[in-house]
């Protein structure tokens, strides 16, 4: 970073600072990122952002838009995100079990804070959000291409959060067929708006994935290594699984449709899931295959 890019960045940041006290009324810091994440809130309540990193190359010249929506989305999680309750269940599980449950609990509330965004801010802000989403969603994985069973269960639930298609298709049958019986508790989730309501189908999910989780966690020997290509996945998938933490021209990003947004899971209700024979398009090509 040149002199003059770190002066426009300290702008930025100071500037977001505004916004974001605007928003919600927080005084909010906007920091460095100083670990490979893309965003994340620390202990102390500070909002750490990447100023370079794999989608802001990815939306070239949008990357502005990019560092606010994931500095929005942090925003979110301070104010619709129950840290100690999730915390809490942590503690009554052991290690390896509590990471994968905050794993699954990290996407469900990623997804169920976005889901209400336009309730705490609309224009560029919210604008600057979908863009990121959408950015996001475009430069992941297809899920054939993953080959852990949890990898693309845990993949399955980022993607029907984040825009309600499945890019690919699955290899892995037992994966296919929990993400089956999770999906509908995980869209009652992201419904909520009760944290209490969150934490139990995030829960509910984690018990019902176990036979794909459970490999990973009795494998002693490998678990670490599994587990930490596991978070290196979802960081790709736009999730920050660690503990502690909250989590590519402007017509362009005004323009992204709104069947593109979190709300393109369709109108649904308790009874009805989307579970079609048929295919997904994108930008006018075949993106996803939506399991039958």
């Amino acid at each position: 970073m040149n002199k003059k890019e770190l002066n426009q960045w300290t702008a930025e940041k100071r500037n977001m600072e505004k916004i974001f006290y605007g928003i919600s009324g927080l005084s909010v810091r906007v920091e460095d990122a100083y670990v490979d994440a893309i965003g994340y809130t620390s202990a102390d309540g500070a909002i750490h952002l990447s100023y370079e990193n794999e989608l802001t190359k990815f939306a070239k010249n949008k990357a502005s838009a990019i560092r606010l929506g994931v500095g929005f989305h942090e925003l979110l999680h301070k104010m619709k995100t129950n840290f100690e309750l999730t915390e809490r269940t942590c503690r009554t599980l052991p290690r390896y079990e509590a990471e994968i449950f905050h794993m699954i609990d990290n996407s469900l509330e990623d997804a169920a804070i976005e889901e209400y965004a336009y309730e705490v801010a609309g224009g560029y802000v919210l604008d600057s959000l979908n863009f990121a989403i959408a950015k996001t969603y475009e430069m992941t994985s297809y899920l054939h291409d993953i080959e852990d069973g949890f990898g693309q269960f845990s993949a399955a639930l980022i993607m029907f959060g984040d825009m309600g298609a499945l890019k690919g298709h699955f290899t892995d049958m037992k994966a296919r067929d929990i993400f089956k019986k999770c999906a509908p508790i995980f869209y009652k989730g992201l419904r909520s708006k009760d944290t209490v309501v969150r934490n139990k189908c995030s829960f509910e999910i984690f018990k019902l994935s176990e036979p794909l989780w459970r490999p990973i966690v009795d494998e002693a020997k490998s678990t670490e290594e599994k587990i930490r290509k596991l978070k290196e996945l979802l960081k790709k998938l736009g999730v920050n699984p660690n503990f502690g933490t909250g989590s590519g021209e402007d017509a362009e990003i005004r323009s992204i449709p709104y069947i593109y947004k979190r709300n393109s899971r369709l109108s649904m209700d308790s009874s009805i899931y989307c579970f079609f024979i048929g295919t997904c398009f994108y930008n006018n090509s075949v993106m996803a295959s939506i399991i039958s």
